[in-house]
């Protein structure tokens, strides 16, 4: 609060929660429900907000795809799909468990009246590039299940990854696979000359991390940083992990994973079958 007292924020429809969190230099990248928080085990029940805004959620709408492909035995592609759901629900849970670690650093950095500007490390950080790891590798493993899933499509039976099918023997004279509204799209993400290859980022990030040389122990230094935003009279603290490249790791992947999203919805009104939840009708 401004004068910096205790507030309450009431539930508030989800653009203005937006445009408030904006103001304050934030942003809104998911729903956490927990469901029993009194057991030993509580579940958690994560649902991301990023994308085109749709009702249902991207990994959930690719579940129901898979549902409805295996209903018309369209077993390949329901595998796949499945697949699919399943990675980009696993990222959204490890861009959670990044947010929540943001949450706790900022925490330990005011109590211990860290110093705006000052870089460091602790012991807890470790936590906190295993969450950044885990989601550069299922966000990866989406792209690479959308890849085959659709390249089947066409009959590309050895393509079993994006990699494979940029580096696929003539493909610039396959007029269907550089025109298809899916893998053209993925083709032009994933190439360094276009000016939004955010597929090329994503790889780059995932094989440093998992092949070269991991966040905790790179030369360069991944270290936490305490900030400052000033908004309407509001100073908020904030803290970041700068990566080696000095983009900070969280809003990096928060883009990252909202273009995934995106990528899956468009991909959802290709897919031949209905990303449509089942409805289960009991009888009177």
């Amino acid at each position: 609060m401004a004068d910096g007292g205790i507030g309450l924020l009431q539930p508030v429809p989800l653009d203005q929660l937006r445009i408030l969190v904006a103001r304050l230099g934030q942003r809104v990248i998911g729903g956490d429900s927990i469901v029993l928080p009194d057991d030993p085990l509580p579940a958690r029940m994560w649902t991301p907000l990023g994308g085109a805004g749709v009702v249902l959620p991207a990994p959930l709408m690719w579940g129901s795809i898979a549902t409805a492909a295996g209903k018309a035995g369209d077993n390949g592609f329901a595998r796949l799909a499945r697949h699919i759901g399943f990675s980009a629900q696993a990222a959204g849970i490890r861009l959670r468990d990044a947010s929540d670690q943001y949450h706790g650093q900022l925490h330990q950095a005011i109590q211990e009246g860290t110093k705006v500007g000052h870089r460091y490390s602790n012991l807890q950080a470790f936590d906190l590039h295993l969450a950044f790891h885990s989601l550069a590798s299922e966000m990866s493993s989406a792209r690479d299940y959308l890849a085959t899933a659709f390249s089947e499509r066409l009959g590309l039976a050895k393509i079993d990854s994006l990699a494979k099918l940029v580096h696929m023997k003539g493909l610039q004279a396959r007029s269907d696979v550089i025109g298809h509204p899916v893998l053209g799209e993925m083709l032009r993400a994933a190439d360094p000359a276009q000016p939004d290859a955010w597929l090329v980022s994503l790889g780059e990030y995932r094989n440093k991390f998992l092949h070269r040389e991991p966040l905790i122990g790179s030369a360069e230094g991944a270290r936490l940083e305490l900030g400052l935003h000033n908004a309407d009279n509001v100073h908020v603290q904030t803290v970041q992990l700068v990566l080696p490249d000095g983009n900070d790791a969280l809003s990096t992947f928060t883009d990252l994973y909202e273009r995934l999203l995106l990528l899956l919805e468009l991909a959802s009104r290709h897919a031949g079958h209905s990303s449509e939840p089942e409805r289960i009708v009991i009888g009177g």
